[in-house]
């Protein structure tokens, strides 16, 4: 984040758009696909938004965009993790401090 602050001077725009969707049935998968699904989706996205956050906080403005799914609202069968990670990553947001 150093570096980009150096580079550009500030940090105006961040877009959360890092994923990716682990299909197949939820029992045929690893504990470690599970938590890597999650690991990207959902704690990847928190990880470079607090990074952000206080440049932004500091510099007064600056604007988060959050790409999600349409999968939060309608899973479908053989994308439960995918789901659950674009499900949390919503609950996340809709949480969120202004």
């Amino acid at each position: 984040m150093t570096e980009a602050v150096q580079h550009f001077g500030q940090i105006d725009v961040l877009v959360n758009n890092a994923g990716y969707g682990q299909l197949g049935w939820f029992q045929d998968a690893a504990e470690e696909e599970i938590r890597r699904q999650f690991e990207v989706n959902l704690f990847g996205t928190m990880n470079v938004t607090r990074e952000v956050l206080p440049v932004m906080r500091k510099q007064k403005s600056g604007h988060i965009f959050t790409v999600s799914s349409t999968a939060e609202f309608n899973g479908v069968e053989g994308s439960s993790l995918y789901a659950a990670s674009k499900f949390a990553v919503e609950g996340w947001m809709q949480g969120a401090e202004p």
